[in-house]
């Protein structure tokens, strides 16, 4: 194995190692320190010396690099954990720049038997393109096992004719979508066991906004196997061409890795594999939940009785939103989850091995678990894997409900890497953002997702909720909230109004409205016992309702005990206190004696687990910002 520190890129047995740029510092430090042992505190020190983590963070970045090296952590071979004391990787390095000493020139790293790179290697940087029957054609290539490098996995085919027709449309895109600018945009396709796909751009200018059509095919046939569309809005060619880069590789990815899950023979089939991507690409088209379920359970109603599909479909159940979302109840649920149960039984007496099956398991576990057991149950998720990204959101919610916002920050912007075509990432990302009172680049979050998905709703209303709670008066007022309800709207109207006019009263204009953000509303209005009363009200089993209780308009509502008996209610303190855990709000200055006196039984100020939160303030507006945005 070989680490090379200037272009940070790591090799096993002459393969790339899919490492990420945290878990490769993390992996060069503990290289450089080899067969010593290096401590939480130091690799915290040195990996995020201005980022607030916990050690689930860490971990997970061990857990990637084992994951790269195919290491077991039961029986390691590189990296070994030392309870309490922290991590080393225990082969010998020699140094390519230093002289090597007799004694160790024969003790170089070397692999495990039958060790391989990461399953997953997201690396697809070797683009070649031709000129064939006057067709641009991009060949997208990985370097994969099984198959041999070079193999084309699938090809991006633009006629000139509809290269000319986009570059009028956004200008600059031909030249753009070459192998050169590609190489900065991963364009993978799948590995479906032998199964080339292409994929064909044309202009579609048959809709009052031109559109960028995307269709694809088996490599031998012509009919589509999917179909869809970018909107072409204001973008130049550069633009454009990334936005395809993007959408094309998480399709891919995600086809990729359901297809994993399923017999080796689903590939060729042309059905089957139109609604795995109708159902990749759901999340990014749909503008509201439930309609990944909707889309899995066509898969199902197709093939009823293939039990590869029927442990899909379960996990997409088990993993799907509580109940409570928007504080309402969901009498469907019980029924909902039975079902998953039922199909995930029946899908493991066939495959005992599945590790789809195992992870919706634990999914139906972790909904039911104590907080401190539904942590362990999820800690398992890799945000490189499709599915992976639901048990993924359950976490983030376990960390954003507990108040370690900047953790959840953390693993939202390491799955971001992955999956940027994901909407609903961009939006928590900025909602925790915001929730650690860092509005400017909460927004900033939010700028980004609009310009990549500009169509999506979800992302257009989380702009507008986030600019009437925290934006200057101008933002503030764009309410924006197209599509939403009209008791909705004028209750958002009235708050923003309240917030600049402290003489407009918000009582009644808000009637129906979620409890949640009617009590955020009245404490950034400072009614802060009024909020309080409401949160009272709060029913302690949805859990998911605590994570309200971290937004900056309630941090002085923290030194009150009736917020902490709420937090008690919900079963935060008794989590804090077992776990040795604090929320990030600990760690501020002004609240370091509250968490003192309500978790700390001696009554000693707490020892930080994680570095403390700087730069970031409670209450900064969105800063304006030029027309281009």
């Amino acid at each position: 194995m070989t680490l090379d520190l200037t272009n940070q890129t790591a090799q096993l047995r002459g393969n790339d190692l899919p490492l990420r740029p945290t878990p490769f510092k993390l992996l060069a430090l503990l290289m450089e320190q080899a067969e010593t042992v290096v401590t939480k505190a130091d690799i915290f020190a040195a990996i995020w010396p201005d980022v607030t983590v916990g050690d689930d963070v860490l971990t997970t970045a061990i857990r990637d690099i084992r994951r790269a090296l195919n290491d077991d952590a039961r029986a390691p071979v590189y990296i070994r954990t030392l309870s309490r004391r922290g991590y080393m990787f225990q082969r010998p390095v020699v140094h390519a720049d230093r002289p090597v000493r007799p004694e160790t020139a024969s003790t170089a790293v070397t692999e495990p038997p039958g060790a391989t790179p990461g399953a997953r290697s997201r690396l697809g940087l070797i683009i070649a393109s031709a000129a064939i029957f006057g067709a641009l054609v991009i060949a997208l290539l990985l370097w994969r096992d099984p198959r041999p490098p070079n193999t084309v996995m699938a090809q991006l085919q633009i006629s000139d004719a509809e290269a000319a027709r986009l570059d009028a449309l956004a200008p600059g895109f031909r030249s753009a979508v070459t192998p050169s600018y590609l190489q900065g945009h991963s364009l993978v396709g799948p590995d479906v066991r032998g199964v080339d796909l292409r994929l064909e751009i044309d202009a579609r200018t048959d809709t009052p906004q031109p559109r960028l059509g995307l269709a694809v095919r088996y490599v031998d046939q012509s009919a589509a196997l999917y179909e869809t569309d970018l909107p072409i809005i204001e973008q130049d060619g550069t633009r454009l061409a990334a936005s395809v880069a993007t959408f094309a590789d998480n399709l891919l990815q995600c086809t990729e890795d359901l297809l994993g899950g399923m017999r080796p023979e689903r590939g060729r089939d042309p059905r089957l594999l139109s609604l795995v991507m109708m159902l990749c690409d759901t999340t990014r088209v749909a503008g509201g939940p439930g309609a990944d379920i909707d889309a899995s359970e066509a898969l199902l109603a197709a093939y009823p009785d293939a039990t590869d599909i029927q442990a899909l479909h379960g996990l997409m159940l088990a993993s799907r939103t509580s109940r409570y979302i928007y504080a309402r109840n969901d009498l469907r649920e019980d029924a909902i989850l039975e079902n998953a149960a039922s199909l995930l039984a029946n899908a493991s007496e066939a495959d005992r091995a599945s590790a789809v099956v195992e992870m919706a398991e634990r999914m139906l576990q972790a909904r039911s678990a104590p907080l401190s057991e539904r942590e362990a149950l999820l800690a398992t998720a890799d945000t490189r894997h499709w599915l992976s990204l639901r048990p993924l959101a359950w976490r983030i919610g376990l960390l954003r409900m507990t108040g370690r916002l900047a953790d959840a920050e953390y693993l939202l912007s390491e799955a971001l890497d992955d999956w940027p075509a994901h909407p609903g990432l961009h939006i928590q990302l900025a909602l925790t953002r915001a929730m650690r009172g860092d509005h400017a680049r909460s927004r900033a979050a939010l700028v980004a997702a609009r310009e990549l998905m500009p169509e999506n709703p979800s992302i257009a209303i989380s702009q507008s909720i986030l600019a009437q709670f925290y934006g200057d008066e101008a933002r503030a007022r764009e309410v924006g909230l197209n599509g939403v309800p009209p008791h909705i709207r004028v209750c958002a109207e009235t708050f923003v109004a309240a917030r600049f006019d402290p003489s407009i009263p918000l009582e009644g204009a808000c009637d129906g409205l979620d409890p949640t953000q009617y009590a955020r509303m009245l404490a950034s209005l400072g009614a802060t016992a009024d909020a309080i009363d409401l949160m009272e009200q709060f029913d302690p089993s949805a859990s998911g309702l605590a994570i309200i209780l971290h937004y900056p308009e309630f941090l002085e509502a923290w030194h009150s005990p009736r917020m902490w008996a709420i937090a008690r209610n919900f079963g935060l303190v008794d989590y804090w206190r077992d776990t040795g855990i604090r929320p990030d709000m600990c760690f501020r200055d002004a609240l370091r004696p509250v968490c003192s006196r309500e978790l700390e039984q001696t009554g000693a100020a707490p020892e930080p687990n994680r570095l403390e939160p700087a730069g970031i303030e409670e209450n900064e507006d969105f800063p304006s910002t030029s027309d281009s945005g």
